[in-house]
This record gives structure tokens, C-alpha cells and sequence, in this order.
């Protein structure tokens, strides 16, 4: 099972705190693992994915959340395809991922 934490969100903290002077949409991927992420477009995204909104609204930039099979997830953002950021993964689940140093 996967931890409770973020992981894999530093590709989407470097688009936020790069200072850059347009805006990104950020694409975010996973499999729905309500509470911490639903389904995209409902009032139950997830609290992970209603985190991501505000850090990226607050700093000019937009979430474009979607949901895929999460070993289909983990390939893409990996390759830089289809994803920015898998939300919910562990070291273990991604071990070739960049992540943050500590988890949200």
C-alpha cells in the first residue's frame, strides 16, 4: 500500500517557485485513492489535488488533473509523457522519480 504522502511533486514545485513570468499548466496523474485523490472535475478530488490547486493558483499557474491506472501513470510521468507529477507515490512505488526531500 502506498503511504500517505505526496512524493513525486518536484517537477510541479520547480514549475511553481521558478519564478517564471507565464503561466503553466501542470499536468498531475494517478488512480483514484480517495480521500487523497478522486475523481477529476467532482467536488471529491482529494485533498491532495485541492492542495496542488491552491500552491499553483496562488503562484499563477493551473492543476490539470487526470486519472490513469497507476503503473501506467509511473511509466508516463517517467518518460515525460502524458504527466507532470504522480500524486501518492512512495520511493518504493518510483524509485527512479524525482521527489521531494520530505513529503507534504
Amino acid at each position: 500500500m502506498r503511504a500517505n504522502l505526496f512524493g513525486l511533486v518536484l517537477v510541479s514545485l520547480a514549475l511553481l517557485s521558478g519564478g517564471r513570468a507565464q503561466a503553466d499548466t501542470i499536468v498531475v496523474v494517478s488512480d483514484s485513492w480517495y480521500p487523497y485523490n478522486g475523481e477529476p472535475g467532482t467536488e471529491k478530488e482529494g485533498y491532495k489535488i485541492d492542495l496542488l490547486r491552491w500552491v499553483a493558483q496562488a503562484n499563477g499557474h493551473t492543476i490539470d488533473y487526470r486519472l490513469l491506472d497507476w503503473e501506467l501513470a509511473l511509466e508516463r510521468t517517467l518518460e515525460g509523457k502524458g504527466g507532470d507529477c504522480v500524486v501518492g507515490a512512495t520511493a518504493g512505488d518510483a524509485p527512479d522519480h524525482a521527489r521531494t526531500a520530505q513529503p507534504w
